[in-house]
Formats: C-alpha cells, structure tokens, sequence
C-alpha cells in the first residue's frame, strides 16, 4: 500500500476525535466555522527532497555514463528508484 502524507485534525470541541480522512476535513461542521486547517507530517516534506535529491542525482549520472538515448530511456527507472527510496524504502 502507498504511504502518502498523513493530514490528522482534531476536533476543537471534541479533542477524542481524529480524522486523517481528506474528505472529513471540509465536512466537519466544526472545521467548516472556524476554518481549521490540517497539519503536515514534518517528514512529508523531507520525503519530496529526498526523492528530488535521487532523481536529479541518479539522472545526471545517466546523463554522464549513458549516450542520449539510454540517458532519456532511463529516466522512467530511475524515477521508480527515487521513488522507492523516499517513500518506500524506510531509510528516511
């Protein structure tokens, strides 16, 4: 399963509820009257660096070692790779 970015909201009024649903964050009467917005996981950001750091990395390597060509095919795994190793691999 994708681990994408967890939004948690807590209820104001009712500090036991927790919500990490993106379409209960609009439908909460609560949240609809104040405007309450969802916090970020901290690391959410830290996952899109890594993952740019990787693919830009691993692609100007391609670009150095690989003729155009392969250079340009190599572009889709390389994007896997970046991709498994922000947000799957577990290392960050």
């Amino acid at each position: 399963m994708l681990r994408l970015c967890e939004l948690t909201v807590t209820c104001p009024v009712n500090p036991d509820i927790r919500c990490t649903e993106p379409h209960c964050w609009g439908s909460h009467p609560v949240n609809n009257l104040i405007g309450m917005s969802a916090p970020v996981r901290p690391y959410c950001r830290m996952e899109r660096k890594i993952f740019w750091l990787c693919f830009i990395g691993l692609g100007l390597l391609a670009d150095l070692l690989l003729p155009i060509w392969w250079a340009l095919a190599a572009t889709i795994p390389i994007g896997f790779a970046s991709w498994w190793i922000a947000y799957r691999s577990d290392w960050f």
